[in-house]
C-alpha cells in the first residue's frame, strides 16, 4: 500500500483543507474501465495530504456491490444501440480511465477539516468519527472499485450493524432505487385513504428474482404493501416467495408466451388492482431485449388494463433515450410534464422511466438501515469475487447474462483482516 501519511493534528492546528483526523496511506489500488469495450485495468494512484472537499471522508473500502450499469459503462441504454460513433466517443472521453461502481460499504479512514468527528447537522448528515462502519453510494464515474474514495457524505449513513460488510455492500443502489420509485406513491396513497387503512398498496414487481427487484419486495412490504405480486423464471418462484411475494407469476410457463403471462396476471385476484408496477426488465438495449415487452403488455393489453387502479403509476428502470432525456430533466430540474405524451395507448402521465437520485439520500439509507437491523431487509449475494480486473470482468459478464438471482459483490477486505485492525 505504500508509506502510511498520518494526520492527527489538533483543531488548533489544522491548515485549512487539511485532512486533521486519521490515517491514508500514500497510495491506493484501483480498477478503471478501459478504452475498449468491456476491458478494465489496475491502477495504482497517488493520495492527497489535503482536501478542499469539507463534506467528503475518506473511507477504507472493504466491499463494492455492482450493478447491471456498472457492467454497461454506466452508459447502459441512454443512447441508441446504432449511434455506434456516439457511444465510442463517450467510452473513450468520458468513461475510460475512470473507476466503475455505485456502492461500497467499508470504515471511515480520515476526517476532514471540521475535526476529529464530524456532529450530525441541520441537514441531517451521519454523526462520523474514524472508524466507524458505513455504506452508501458514490457519484457516477467517481466509482468505489478502490481501496480509498472521497465519498459525499450525504451519501453515506451507519452500516447496519445486523449485515456484513459484504451484504451492505449490496443494498444502496438497488435499495435507494426500491425506496425512491415506491415510497413517495405508496405514501401518498395511504394518507389518501386514511390512516386506518394503511396497507392500502398493491405492488407489482417485474423482475422479482433480480438485485433491484428482490429488495423491492422487501421494501414495498416494509413500507406497507397489501399485496407484492413478483413476475420471475421458474427457478426463482420459490425464492421470490421467500422475499415476502404474496404472488409469483411464472413468465416462462408453458413456453412464456404473452398468453401465459396474461393468464397467470389475471389468476393473482386478491392483488388487483395494481397500484404500482415497478418494472425491472424493460431496457432499450439489445442484451436485454425479451420475448416481448412487459411495458407494451402491461400498459396496453385491453385484459391487462383492468387489472390496474385507475391512479396505478408505472416506473421502469429502462428505456429509449428519449425517456431518459425526460427522466433527467425530471431529476435536475423538477420538470414532470415531459411525460405528458407516450407512446402508450393508457393515460400514461405516470407511465415514467426512473432515474436514480443519490444526492443528499442519507435518510433515505437510515430508513434501509433501519428495515435490516429489524430482520425486514437482507439482499442476497449470489457471488463474492476478489478485487481484481480479471474478476470484475467475470462479475460484469454474469451480470450481463441477466441470470443472476440477487447481487453480486467485490470483496476488498476479507471478513478475518477485519477482525485483525
Amino acid at each position: 500500500m505504500g508509506a502510511a501519511s498520518s494526520f492527527l493534528c489538533t483543531q488548533a492546528d489544522a491548515i485549512p483543507g487539511q485532512l486533521i483526523a486519521g490515517t491514508l496511506p500514500a497510495v491506493r489500488h484501483c480498477i478503471v474501465y478501459g478504452k475498449e469495450d468491456g476491458t478494465l485495468r489496475e491502477e495504482t494512484q497517488q493520495l492527497p495530504t489535503v482536501t478542499d472537499q469539507s463534506d467528503h471522508v475518506w473511507v477504507r473500502v472493504h466491499a463494492v456491490g455492482l450493478n447491471p450499469v456498472d457492467a454497461k459503462n454506466v452508459v447502459g441504454d441512454k443512447f441508441p444501440h446504432h449511434w455506434r460513433i456516439v457511444r465510442s466517443w463517450v467510452r473513450s472521453a468520458l468513461v475510460a480511465g475512470t473507476i466503475p461502481g455505485f456502492d461500497y460499504a467499508g470504515t471511515v479512514a480520515a476526517l476532514p477539516k471540521h475535526g476529529r468527528a464530524l456532529k450530525c447537522n441541520a441537514d441531517d448528515l451521519p454523526a462520523l468519527k474514524v472508524g466507524d462502519a458505513v455504506f452508501g453510494t458514490m457519484p457516477a464515474l467517481q466509482g468505489t472499485l478502490a481501496t480509498y474514495i472521497a465519498a459525499p457524505r450525504h451519501q453515506m449513513w451507519h452500516k447496519p450493524e445486523s449485515l456484513s460488510f459484504v451484504q451492505a455492500a449490496a443494498l444502496p443502489l438497488v435499495g435507494l432505487t426500491a425506496y425512491q420509485c415506491l415510497q413517495p406513491h405508496m405514501a401518498f396513497r395511504n394518507e389518501k385513504d386514511g390512516a386506518s387503512n394503511a396497507s392500502a398498496s398493491s405492488v407489482l414487481v417485474v423482475g422479482g428474482s433480480g438485485g433491484t427487484g428482490h429488495v423491492a419486495i422487501q421494501v414495498a412490504r416494509n413500507l406497507g404493501a397489501r399485496c407484492v405480486t413478483a413476475v420471475c423464471s421458474t427457478r426463482n418462484v420459490a425464492f421470490c416467495h421467500q422475499q415476502g411475494a404474496t404472488y409469483v407469476v411464472d413468465y416462462t410457463a408453458n413456453g412464456g408466451d404473452k398468453d401465459t403471462l396474461r393468464r397467470h396476471l389475471l389468476e393473482t385476484g386478491p392483488a388487483c388492482p395494481f397500484d404500482i408496477v415497478l418494472d425491472c426488465v424493460s431496457s432499450a438495449d439489445p442484451r436485454d431485449q425479451q420475448t416481448f415487452s412487459y411495458r407494451q403488455l402491461l400498459q396496453q393489453d385491453v385484459h391487462i388494463q383492468k387489472l390496474l387502479n385507475e391512479a396505478a403509476v408505472y416506473r421502469r428502470l429502462g428505456g429509449p433515450s428519449l425517456d431518459w432525456l425526460r427522466a433527467g430533466m425530471e431529476q435536475k430540474l423538477g420538470w414532470t410534464g415531459v411525460w405528458k405524451y407516450t407512446t402508450t395507448k393508457r393515460n400514461s402521465n405516470d407511465d415514467r422511466l426512473f432515474w436514480i437520485r443519490f444526492p443528499h439520500t442519507s435518510l433515505q439509507l437510515q430508513a434501509l438501515s433501519i428495515m435490516a437491523n429489524q430482520g425486514q431487509l437482507l439482499p442476497k449475494v449470489e457471488k463474492v469475487y476478489s478485487f481484481s480486473a480479471t474478476d470484475v470482468e467475470r462479475a460484469f459478464d454474469d451480470l450481463l447474462s441477466r441470470r443472476v438471482r440477487g447481487k453480486i459483490v467485490v470483496e476488498l477486505v476479507k471478513e478475518t483482516d477485519q477482525q485483525k485492525d
